[in-house]
């Protein structure tokens, strides 16, 4: 099986955004709370606490990923090697992929990729990524979702790819 390597790096313009996006939802929140303070209503507190904690959540594998200097996708002779957000599986094997769909979620288009073994696979990853990937497999029926959203490429572009390679090297293919 003759394959070439095909890398796609993390776009490190995208992953800035989402760093930008998450410091200001956090100074918003950070407003938020200080009108709430002001007012003394402890809804608008709430609120401030939660966007904070979860923008501050998102602040870190923002940072995270864009100080990871990995490829964010790597196609190569052993499979796809996932590095592309902070819930990867890393690398699924050509013999454990099924099939290749998408799903959008609002404005968000998601690539699945259908495998033998998720529970397997699911099993390998730390407890918290596994929570997320069974979330995953319970609504799409695979616990592998590829977003474009870091990557330096289309989301028609890697859908395309990756329908393309998994149909030659994939387990039916």
């Amino acid at each position: 099986m003759d394959h070439i390597d095909i890398e796609i790096s993390l776009s490190r313009g995208k992953l800035l955004m989402g760093v930008l996006g998450s410091v200001l939802m956090i100074s918003a929140s950070v407003f938020i709370w200080w009108m709430g303070v002001a007012r003394m209503n402890l809804i608008l507190k709430g609120i401030a606490i939660l966007g904070g904690g979860l923008f501050s959540i998102a602040l870190v594998f923002w940072v995270k990923k864009f100080f990871d200097f990995k490829p964010g996708l790597v196609l190569n002779k052993k499979g796809i090697l996932d590095n592309s957000n902070s819930i990867s599986v890393g690398l699924i094997p050509w013999y454990t992929i099924t099939g290749i769909g998408e799903r959008a979620i609002s404005s968000q288009k998601l690539i699945l990729v259908y495998v033998s073994n998720p529970k397997e696979l699911m099993e390998q990853q730390t407890f918290v990524k596994r929570r997320f990937l069974k979330g995953n497999f319970e609504r799409y029926g695979t616990p592998v979702a590829i977003i474009s959203n870091t990557l330096d490429c289309s989301y028609s572009k890697l859908y395309e790819l990756l329908v393309m390679e998994v149909g030659k090297y994939g387990k039916d293919g």
